[in-house]
């Protein structure tokens, strides 16, 4: 349920019927409104601005014109009462939007299972894990998957390695920290191509005892990946393995039809087509397939099992992506929307697994957890469970903040900052909201009317955005749009808590300010729930 939304909407409406072909609402400054309607395009528009301004009567809401702008602001009243209406009847729901029936097929991460997830792979992981509540939440039906890619050259790197683990100096692998030590002391050792390429072929062709060999040491990678983000509270319903689109066919088959639409050429047992003025090959010199022709295939089946593929991809796959969606659409397939994300960087520079110079998700989740520890000792905050709370808050808040696209500096004054721009300071207006309702002992039935300081409507205001906030972070696939609407909810219920009583008022502005409190509770708990964060009830 959007009230707000739908009070827009009836606006736009009236607006349509005084003649405005295509009204437009956007934000504007709080000075000047709470909305405003732009006019520049139009004819005489400082005359018309000031007809609009005259005639749109909408009840709750006042217009004033403004040079070639038609300013807009509610009244408190009809704030509060949308705000109660959508409360009212969604309750902890609020902001969840109705189910649509259509299914989505989230992949996402899908990491070369060789070692842990570094924490440049990780901001794959956080967006595609909050997107797939976000979508949850706007009424999609999800399936995440994890796509194994055991087919290719990193991990017949580790298999070498593996097969090797004497001259490397290293004993079998008892755990996922064990693979990553065999993989980076296999990738310096610059095992020969040819012994590579041999395994690529051997695997592919399901060669019974290397077949058996490599899935049982990748299978245990995986067990101990996918568990260490069921940790973080991040899941997937399922796995793709890259080699059973080699072992069922599914692979030549994708080559074949590609065939039949005449776009595959040949350099011996190489295939190859053209995009763009370049060749993309599908296949080796050897005729063992390679990833794009397997990506088609996996794509050609993801689409038989849902209505609208997403996936999550480093800005390093941005030319696979392009080639896919060529080869997709040269196909008459469907075509996955892709979220492409930036580098993450510490101080001490990008972040790579191949060259062994990396920092683990493990190591900064651990270290953010020890650092909320001291905050919380310092602060004289309650329990260790709200330093991991706190801390593990902290490290994702700080990757989905920022829109996928730009790049990230990581750096922990920002992230674990109770004052500003970070999770703790979100959590800490929960966990203030909570305080404030465990001692008014109940949520009392809510009259409106009485909510009318500039602080109350600011706020009520900004949490009636919620549901579009949600909607829109859908839409176009951006939880970073939670993430900033969180601290301005958090700036307004700050800026109303400092300059009002709740608990102290006289009735019926206490009841009402215990309600306000209360939807704010609400939001900001659903609000991080969409970004994979605890909301404490202490802190």
């Amino acid at each position: 349920m959007d009230p707000l939304g739908q009070k827009l909407r009836d606006i736009q409406e009236r607006l349509r019927e005084l003649g405005l072909e295509r009204p437009r609402l956007v934000e504007t400054k709080e000075e000047f409104g709470d909305l405003a309607v732009p006019l520049h395009r139009e004819r005489e528009p400082v005359s018309l601005a000031r007809r609009l301004a005259r005639e749109l009567s909408i009840p709750g809401v006042r217009a004033e014109a403004l040079g070639p702008y038609l300013n807009l602001r509610f009244e408190p009243r009809a704030l509060e009462e949308m705000l109660k209406e959508g409360v009212g009847e969604m309750g902890e729901d609020f902001g969840r939007l109705p189910r649509k029936g259509l299914r989505v097929l989230l992949e996402h991460t899908s990491a070369n299972p060789t070692g842990r997830l570094h924490v440049g792979r990780a901001r794959n992981t956080l967006i595609g894990d909050s997107l797939r509540r976000i979508l949850e939440f706007s009424g999609y039906d999800v399936y995440t998957e994890y796509y194994v890619n055991d087919l290719g050259r990193q991990v017949a790197i580790l298999v070498w390695g593996l097969l090797n683990l004497e001259s490397l100096g290293l004993g079998e692998p008892r755990n996922i920290d064990d693979y990553s030590e065999v993989y980076v002391k296999a990738n310096a050792c610059g095992p020969p191509e040819d012994e590579i390429r041999d395994i690529i072929r051997r695997y592919e062709e399901g060669e019974a005892g290397l077949k058996d060999f490599v899935r049982r040491h990748i299978s245990k990678i995986m067990e101990e990946l996918l568990a260490e983000l069921e940790e973080y509270g991040i899941r997937f319903d399922g796995t793709f393995w890259e080699s059973d689109l080699a072992w069922d066919g599914s692979a030549r088959d994708a080559l074949r039809r590609l065939e039949r639409r005449g776009i595959v050429k040949y350099e011996g047992k190489a295939a190859y087509v053209e995009i763009g003025g370049e060749k993309i090959y599908l296949t080796r010199s050897d005729g063992s397939t390679l990833y794009v022709l397997k990506d088609v295939a996996y794509h050609l089946n993801k689409a038989g099992r849902c209505d609208l593929m997403v996936n999550v991809l480093g800005e390093d796959h941005k030319l696979e992506a392009k080639v896919l969606s060529e080869l997709l659409r040269s196909l008459g397939a469907p075509e996955p929307r892709v979220v492409i994300y930036s580098f993450v960087s510490l101080p001490e520079g990008r972040l790579s697994t191949r060259a062994g110079r990396v920092v683990y998700l493990k190591d900064l989740v651990q270290e953010a957890i020890e650092r909320a520890s001291a905050e919380v000792e310092k602060r004289r905050i309650s329990g260790p469970e709200a330093a991991r709370a706190i801390g593990l808050g902290a490290v994702k808040f700080n990757y989905l903040k920022v829109q996928p696209q730009k790049p990230i500096s990581f750096r922990w004054e920002d992230a674990l900052n109770f004052e500003g721009k970070a999770a703790p300071y979100v959590q800490y207006a929960h966990a203030r909201a909570c305080s404030i309702l465990e001692k008014a002992g109940s949520v009392p039935p809510w009259v409106t009317g009485s909510l009318v300081a500039d602080e109350e409507r600011s706020l009520m205001f900004q949490l009636l955005k919620f549901p579009s906030v949600v909607e829109k972070a859908a839409e176009i696939l951006a939880p970073n749009l939670v993430a900033e609407y969180l601290l301005k909810v958090a700036d307004r219920f700050n800026a109303f808590y400092q300059k009002h009583r709740v608990l102290q008022s006289e009735e019926p502005v206490r009841s009402a300010r215990i309600n306000l409190v209360n939807a704010t509770r609400i939001v900001v708990k659903n609000g991080l729930y969409l970004l994979g964060i605890e909301a404490p009830e202490k802190m």
